[in-house]
């Protein structure tokens, strides 16, 4: 999916509701400003009921609340008999009326709170009012007002000094900013700018938007129309044209046409229409508004009155087109059969004519209401779905278990990681558990490795295949070289909250496929081993490059090892919006000490911090927040993430390793600190238990906890926030925001058992099974974000 530098609203528009306590005490109160805001859903009747409804209050711990009365019929509930919400269209409040007459009548375009008062109306009241119902404030609608009129005068040859007077901007650089923030260009340069006059219209059928200009009426759709966000973007890209709110005689019109079609009066329409399309599209929109009301026509037959008798597809793709809805009578051309299925809207949107399958048959039977049937034909046409969004290989990675939360100190697989073993201590446990064999332990080695993970409700599914040789060339050079291909499938959270009335969160599907391979070098001194490796991965849209520099140091009678490293990388990501690739880089830096304290116990000490620069955002993360578009559309809306373009990380590790030989076992423990500037502290603690069964097998029980406090820039949703989120590419000034649940206030846990057996000196076999479990505790972030995953790992290993 294209980026856009506009913003792009979900695939299902709910507006953000108010607190719980608020709305349920304006239930309490009945309060007619909340009238249309929501809807009460009674959970021990199963009705849904106006905020003003005169039925006896529910407890508080019976209620929950909708935005929308489609929310509410999808949460199981029927509408109320005695307030009937379904039967009327939400009215405009009459204090709501006089302010948007008032600021219509000024002349400038201002009311200011001592106008209000002098119309008799309490100015908190008034803000308060207007906000329930339009979603917007009565400030932020009278300066988009403003600055609409300030166009329309520009455009008409009206000097700007005048433009500015007229609009009450005393400053002219005030007035000059504040234009220049609306329509991104300067008054002088805005003569080209089409202006485009938006305005809500309540139906029977929902909530429609209208834009209109003096060529005519533009767009009318329904405000929870999937694709509705691709033609509003195309209205601007075609038209170089911006919404701002406001009266049109045509929007006057469509509304007062509206209203009688939907009472049952009149369904002709008799309106100026400037549709924008194709001249084949424009041709089929004619033939469409030539079909009388309450009577259909197939593709077919459409396609011969046109004049391409071969050419029904193409009808249905500009049929799906269509961009005003119920007055270019879509819904009225039907498949060959009778059924009423639409052809999709060539912008990957369901089209206008599933949007009003209901209006066909209030027209034939001249209903004044679509009632309880016409509404649930109108649900069953609207499904909500997920974009098919492709996600990084590298970014569900993530998602795997083995590098689940914080990465390690190291970015490439053989930089010493913050579980380095201490070497006094390997050689000691592989000693007394007597893993080698009788003779010298061979030094060569071919290694296989096999891992699924997969998380619950059908969600990431990871398959990962190495292999490892470990071979001597020589010289006490020592060679190890590997090879990993992951295949990965399934779907992800990709940012976007929750629908109102549900706790599932939206999921992209992703399928992806991952190829690395690693070269290691290494030779021991007289009291050091010096190493170095190099790293490359490939996936379709990542590419890395990644190497290290290491040193063990022996001291003290080789009691005592010091651990020096040096690595980084270097990464290009290809993102969907631009065409070079974004670059990524890394440094990293790792330190640490190992002290044998006795033949079974020893304690490390490991510190390491990493910088990284460039592109570190995760190009398929979405943020969500409500932006108004036109007086009474304030639609939620999507985005693009904006992270810093640097990060540092610090990690500070402290193990305890000791083996018990009267038991036959060895434990390990650590505790692991992590801090980094995006905000993020973390703490893992991990314990393991080597049990030795017999002379040839050994179990490992597993146990790790990890918590972390949120990014400074994680949002569930934008909604309340001062944000102001904006398309196109990362933005390093900010403001700097994230829905990513891997960012948010979390922990987790995981159980894994080991199984190692050695089943001759050339063969060793393993087997793992870990779970793991990971739960938000914000309180905001729901459930469903995060996941559960079971992994299961297979391997052998042949020397020779």
């Amino acid at each position: 999916m294209i980026q856009l530098d506009h913003p792009v609203p979900p695939n299902s528009a709910t507006h953000t509701l108010p607190n719980f306590r608020t709305m349920y005490r304006a239930v309490r109160r009945r309060d007619p400003a909340y009238e249309g805001v929501f809807f009460t859903g009674v959970k021990t009747t199963g009705i849904f009921c106006r905020p003003t409804c005169r039925a006896k209050f529910p407890k508080e711990e019976n209620v929950e609340f909708f935005p929308s009365v489609t929310e509410a019929l999808h949460g199981g509930y029927r509408p109320c008999r005695l307030c009937k919400p379904m039967d009327a269209t939400r009215p405009v409040p009459a204090l709501v009326e006089r302010l948007r007459r008032a600021v219509e009548e000024a002349k400038d375009g201002r009311v200011t709170d001592k106008d209000l008062v002098a119309l008799r109306i309490e100015p908190s009241t008034a803000r308060r009012q207007f906000k329930a119902y339009y979603g917007m404030t009565f400030h932020a609608y009278q300066r988009a007002r403003r600055m609409g009129l300030a166009l329309h005068g520009l455009k008409s040859g009206q000097p700007v000094v005048e433009a500015q007077l007229a609009t009450g901007y005393e400053s002219t650089s005030g007035f000059r900013d504040a234009f220049a923030r609306l329509f991104g260009d300067a008054p002088r340069e805005a003569a080209h700018k089409t202006c485009l006059l938006a305005r809500r219209i309540e139906t029977p059928l929902g909530t429609m938007v209208a834009l209109a200009d003096d060529a005519g009426l533009r767009l009318l759709e329904f405000v929870d129309r999937r694709g509705l966000e691709r033609e509003i973007e195309l209205l601007r890209r075609r038209l170089k044209c911006v919404i701002v709110p406001g009266d049109h005689p045509t929007l006057a019109a469509t509304a007062a046409q509206l209203a009688r079609y939907f009472a049952g009066e009149s369904l002709a329409f008799d309106l100026p229409l400037a549709p924008v399309g194709s001249a084949f599209q424009n041709r089929v929109w004619a033939e469409l508004r030539r079909i009388p009301p309450a009577r259909t026509r197939s593709y077919l037959e459409m396609a011969q009155r046109v004049g391409v008798p071969k050419a029904a597809r193409a009808i249905g793709r500009a049929n799906g087109s269509n961009m005003i809805a119920l007055v270019i009578p879509c819904h009225r051309v039907i498949n060959a059969d009778g059924s009423s299925a639409a052809t999709p809207a060539a912008s990957g949107g369901s089209s206008a004519c599933s949007s009003t399958s209901a209006s066909t048959s209030a027209e034939r039977t001249g209903v004044r209401a679509p009632g309880r049937r016409g509404v649930t034909a109108l649900l069953r046409s609207v499904t909500f779905r997920a974009p098919r969004r492709r996600n990084s290989a590298r970014a569900a990675a993530h998602s795997v278990f083995a590098r689940r939360d914080n990465p390690p100190a190291m970015t490439t697989s053989s930089a010493p990681s913050a579980r380095t073993r201490p070497l006094g201590l390997a050689l000691a446990l592989a000693a007394w558990l007597d893993l080698a064999s009788p003779r010298a332990r061979a030094d060569n080695a071919l290694t296989y490795k096999y891992e699924d993970y997969s998380e619950a409700h059908d969600r990431i599914a990871v398959t990962t295949q190495s292999a490892l040789i470990e071979q001597d060339l020589g010289s006490d050079v020592r060679l190890k070289l590997q090879g990993v291909t992951d295949a990965i499938a399934g779907a992800t959270p990709n940012g976007q909250p929750a629908p109102s009335g549900s706790d599932q969160v939206v999921l992209t599907h992703l399928s992806e496929r991952r190829h690395e391979w690693s070269l290691d070098l290494s030779r021991p001194f007289a009291h050091w081993n010096l190493a170095g490796s190099y790293a490359n991965s490939r996936e379709s849209d990542y590419r890395s490059q990644g190497w290290s520099l290491n040193a063990l140091g022996d001291f003290n009678e080789k009691n005592t090892t010091l651990l020096l490293g040096l690595g980084g990388t270097s990464d290009d990501v290809k993102v969907f919006y631009q065409t070079p690739w974004a670059r990524k880089r890394s440094l990293d830096l790792a330190a640490g000490v190992t002290q044998l304290l006795d033949a079974n116990t020893s304690v490390a000490f490991n510190l390491s911090v990493s910088r990284a620069t460039g592109y570190l955002n995760d190009q398929y993360k979405l943020v969500q927040k409500s932006v108004e578009v036109g007086p009474g559309i304030f639609l939620p809306f999507t985005f693009g993430e904006n992270r810093p373009d640097a990060r540092t990380k610090w990690t500070a590790l402290a193990s305890l390793n000791r083996a018990l030989p009267s038991a036959n076992a060895a434990i390990e423990a650590s505790y692991r600190f992590y801090h980094d500037t995006f905000g993020t502290n973390s703490h893992t603690l991990e314990f393991s238990w080597l049990q030795k069964l017999g002379a040839r097998l050994v179990l490992i029980p597993h146990l790790r906890l990890y918590t972390q406090s949120a990014a400074d820039f994680y949002f569930y949703r934008l909604d309340g926030t001062d944000i102001v989120p904006t398309g196109g590419a990362p933005r390093p000034g900010g403001p700097f925001y994230s829905s990513d649940y891997r960012l948010s206030d979390l922990r987790s846990k995981t159980l894994a058992l080991k199984a190692v057996a050695t089943l001759s000196p050339r063969w060793q076999l393993d087997a793992e099974f870990a779970r793991y479990d990971m739960r938000g505790r914000d309180g905001v972030t729901p459930a469903s974000a995060y996941p559960r995953a079971d992994v299961v790992t297979l391997g052998a290993k042949f020397s020779w």
